[in-house]
């Protein structure tokens, strides 16, 4: 496996405790699709990280079902310039990243528990992670004409959500920057099985599919790993 999918496994785990909307509280409109864009830039122990790229959200019964799909061309350190395709399922509480350079979907239970009784308040959870993880809601925007909620936690990390759903966010971690901006917005759409179809690839967890993935990276690249695991742990501090 390559050190890039790495990064990216590392950096779906963040965004799934930073955009708490996103991931937890889940959405206040039945069905939707979304298209945004994606740029980032900074550095990491001295060296340089960029990003580019678009990806697509679509999803189903209020968010209990939701498929990520999009293409980021990343300059990482040691790695140059990767293009990768990054492929993603949420199906209440699992999580399913395609690797296409396996040929393998890697599985984990996020939390499965959360979405076995109706009618929790996923709102007020979401709104509460929030601020627990020191986020303020600092005041409200139109963004692609839906009135969105702004929050802010430290001094540079913002999020824009429309009924539980980011439209924007700009996201400052371990001397990167990211912004992801939502270009083209359908809610309450008609959805179908193919939209939510993964590859017929075997399903593995994470230790079974990269469990030996450590005896594979140089110094240099388990240096930066472990640079990237230390800003994720400090997030829940």
């Amino acid at each position: 496996m390559r050190f890039g999918h790495i990064v990216f496994i590392v950096l779906a785990w963040i965004l799934l405790f930073t955009s708490v909307y996103a991931e937890v509280k889940r959405y206040e409109i039945k069905s939707g699709k979304v298209e945004y864009t994606v740029r980032g830039d900074g550095q990491i122990m001295g060296m340089k990280m960029s990003t580019k790229g678009t990806y697509s959200i679509v999803f189903k019964e209020w968010g209990k079902v939701e498929v990520t799909k999009g293409v980021t061309e990343s300059t990482i350190p040691m790695q140059g310039t990767q293009v990768e395709n990054e492929w993603s399922k949420f199906d209440n509480g699992k999580i399913f990243w395609v690797d296409e350079e396996e040929k393998v979907i890697v599985t984990a239970d996020m939390a499965s528990g959360m979405f076995e009784q109706d009618g929790k308040n996923f709102t007020k959870m979401g709104r509460e992670m929030l601020e627990q993880n020191g986020g303020k809601l600092i005041g409200h925007e139109k963004l692609m004409g839906y009135k969105c909620e702004v929050w802010q936690w430290g001094n540079e990390s913002k999020i824009w959500i429309h009924k539980g759903i980011m439209l924007k966010s700009e996201v400052s971690m371990m001397g990167i920057t990211t912004v992801e901006e939502a270009i083209k917005v359908d809610f309450n759409v008609k959805t179908t099985s193919s939209d939510f179809a993964l590859p017929n690839y075997p399903v593995k967890t994470m230790e079974e599919a990269y469990g030996q993935m450590d005896g594979d990276l140089s110094p240099e690249e388990k240096a930066l790993m472990q640079e990237m695991l230390k800003g994720l742990g400090s997030m829940g501090q």
